[in-house]
């Protein structure tokens, strides 16, 4: 949800977005030609089953959409030991630096047009021992900036479902982004229900859809 929720603030209050709008667009493609240049469908992980192609893929964006780079992805899913797999070192797509520089771009205005956040998040990393104006602290920012209006949302969902009697003595849990209800309480619509609310309650246009306990 947070690389949308950023396109649509961003889109709003005019902040160059070009590259994140595309790949919200065009996130399949994008995952797909990752995984190409990439090769990760020789990742061990991928042949045995125990995760996809795609997910490494989309850890790259989310970790450039934090001011995180390509070598830390690289280090998260390459195997250790010299003869242990290890995704290529090899020059990044254009997408990829795009994507990347406009996310610092992003990053910066948010952080400076939030100075009260700013302050705060700074304070933490002093607390943490870690040095004032610390790498990534745009970054940083960001993540909390997005993870507030996220959490309002998730209000705004937890509300409606009590309204509706969709959550009934409590039985309902908040979980990531999204919220798990009770299956007797649920029915197909309420996906397109939420959308609609959270559009009226928040601004934001976002999909919502039923999701498997064993689907993250």
């Amino acid at each position: 949800a947070h690389p949308r929720m950023l396109e649509q603030i961003t889109t709003i209050h005019g902040i160059p977005n070009l590259w994140l709008r595309t790949y919200c667009r065009d996130r399949d493609e994008w995952l797909g030609a990752t995984t190409q240049h990439y090769k990760l469908d020789e990742h061990p992980e991928v042949i045995s089953g125990e995760t996809t192609a795609r997910d490494i893929s989309k850890e790259l964006f989310i970790i450039l959409a934090y001011g995180g780079g390509v070598d830390r992805w690289r280090k998260n899913w390459s195997e250790e030991g010299e003869d242990g797999w290890k995704i290529p070192n090899i020059e990044p797509p254009d997408e990829i630096k795009n994507f990347k520089a406009e996310m610092k771009a992003i990053h910066n205005r948010i952080k400076d047009e939030n100075p009260h956040l700013t302050a705060q998040v700074i304070a933490l990393k002093t607390k943490n021992e870690e040095p004032e104006g610390t790498y990534n602290l745009g970054g940083s920012v960001t993540s909390y900036y997005l993870q507030e209006w996220e959490c309002r949302i998730l209000e705004h969902i937890f509300q409606y479902c009590v309204e509706k009697k969709y959550i009934q003595n409590g039985e309902a849990m908040l979980c990531a982004d999204g919220i798990i209800l009770d299956k007797k309480y649920y029915h197909d619509g309420i996906p397109a229900e939420l959308e609609r609310v959270i559009e009226e309650r928040s601004g934001f246009k976002l999909k919502m859809e039923r999701k498997e306990m064993n689907k993250g």
